[in-house]
C-alpha cells in the first residue's frame, strides 16, 4: 500500500536526483575540461611568444658581438699599420746613424 507507494516515489526521487547529479558533475567536468584547454592555449601562445622574444635577443647580442669584432678588428688593422709605420721610421734613423757613422769614421781615418 501506502508505504510501498512512498517507498517508490522516494526511489524514483532519487533515481531523479542522482540523474541530476551526474548531469551536473558532467557539465562541471565539462567546464573545468574547457578551461584547461583554454589555460594550455594560453601557455602555448605564453611559450611561443616568450621564444619570440628570446630569438630576438640572440639576434641582437651577435649582431652586437659582431660589430665589435669588427671594431676590434679595425682596431688592429690601424695599430698593424702604425706599429709598420714606426719600425719603418726606426729603420730609415738606423740607417742614417750608421751612415753617419761610417762618414766619421772615413773623416777620423783621413785626418
Amino acid at each position: 500500500g501506502e508505504v510501498e507507494r512512498v517507498a517508490a516515489q522516494v526511489a524514483e526521487s532519487l533515481v531523479a536526483a542522482d540523474k541530476e547529479h551526474a548531469g551536473l558533475v558532467e557539465a562541471v567536468h565539462d567546464r573545468m575540461m574547457a578551461r584547461l584547454a583554454q589555460q594550455d592555449d594560453l601557455q602555448q601562445m605564453l611559450q611561443e611568444a616568450v621564444e619570440g622574444k628570446r630569438a630576438f635577443l640572440e639576434e641582437v647580442v651577435r649582431a652586437e658581438i659582431k660589430s665589435r669584432f669588427s671594431s676590434v678588428d679595425a682596431l688592429r688593422g690601424d695599430l698593424d699599420a702604425k706599429a709598420s709605420s714606426l719600425e719603418e721610421g726606426f729603420e730609415r734613423i738606423r740607417e742614417e746613424v750608421r751612415a753617419q757613422s761610417r762618414l766619421l769614421t772615413v773623416k777620423l781615418r783621413s785626418a
